[in-house]
């Protein structure tokens, strides 16, 4: 396309500023010779680098939380307190059988299945979803000392609408760090969270118990059958829990006057201008399912909102 170049190698140093803070570029660094180039705006500058690394430039830049760019040595160009907060994920567990019956070896897609279910009555979103995996999924399980196999099957039950919230930091003023992230699994004060975990290894028992699976489940290799009680359940999720990979939330969008929502319902960034940021990070909740398809929708959102301004 003749508007779009598509420019390789670099890595985003932080965005610059003028006086009357309107953003006017950014620094970017040649990954090869280390060189710092300034990328100037025609017109807005579009944040779109995710959840993690999206917090992590506005921080750079001086534009989140002033105690902590302070604390690094990142000189302070906006006090915006949401930055990096309200950090959001599916976290998720697994359940694993051995297979009485050859699995498929040979697939471009192993979880091809999905199921979204309620864990209560009442609610008008499922908030447990499984995926099911014809393969062993075992690396969070094999450093615990659990068994596995190559002729095996799991489901893996994760918590579509999280309560707990997770941050994201600076490590230091260097872009080259990488940020820390902290996403505070199973820390939600109602334990939400962990009920929902906990009903999830349930239903994936119920559900591999019922008699058309006889056929194909054998021994449950983690967490076994010993483990049965709530408390069991759930000293076995935390020591082998995983992210999904779903992050979200870290530069929410929300109402003009909420100080923790660091932009505005027109994703733009509040207290400066010249900036909007369009990833996963402006989503003030999780969405249930995967969030790919609603991360491009913000796009093409925020392409809407740039051409009607």
């Amino acid at each position: 396309r003749e508007n779009f170049t598509l420019l390789t190698g670099l890595q985003a140093r932080k965005l610059n500023f003028d006086a009357g803070k309107r953003c006017t570029g950014v620094d970017v660094v040649d990954g090869a010779f280390g060189r710092t180039t300034t990328l100037h705006a025609a017109r807005e500058v579009i944040l779109s680098a995710g959840a993690i690394d999206s917090p992590k430039l506005l921080m750079l830049s001086g534009i989140g939380p002033a105690e902590h760019l302070e604390s690094v040595g990142v000189e302070v160009l906006l006090d915006a307190p949401g930055v990096g907060e309200h950090l959001q994920d599916h976290p998720e567990g697994v359940i694993q059988w051995e297979a009485k019956q050859p699995m498929v070896e040979t697939s471009t897609q192993w979880w091809e299945i999905g199921i979204f279910t309620p864990t209560v009555q009442g609610l008008d979103r499922p908030d447990l979803m499984f995926h099911y995996g014809s393969v062993p999924f075992d690396m969070h399980t094999l450093r615990q000392g659990y068994p596995t196999g190559e002729n095996t099957f799991c489901l893996t039950p994760n918590v579509t609408h999280a309560k707990s919230r997770g941050t994201v930091r600076l490590r230091s003023c260097d872009f080259r760090d990488k940020p820390k992230v902290d996403p505070r699994y199973f820390t939600d004060v109602q334990g939400h969270d962990a009920r929902v975990m906990i009903a999830g290894i349930r239903k994936a028992r119920e559900i591999i118990g019922q008699p058309a699976m006889a056929g194909w489940a054998g021994v449950e290799q983690f967490p076994g059958q010993g483990v049965q009680s709530d408390a069991e359940i759930f000293d076995y999720l935390k020591r082998t829990h995983n992210t999904v990979y779903h992050p979200a939330g870290s530069v929410r969008m929300g109402a003009v006057e909420d100080v923790m929502s660091p932009l505005d319902p027109q994703l733009r960034v509040k207290g400066v201008s010249g900036l909007r940021v369009a990833d996963a990070s402006v989503m003030p909740e999780l969405v249930t399912v995967n969030p790919n398809l609603t991360v491009m929708m913000i796009g093409e959102r925020c392409a809407e909102l740039i051409r009607g301004s």
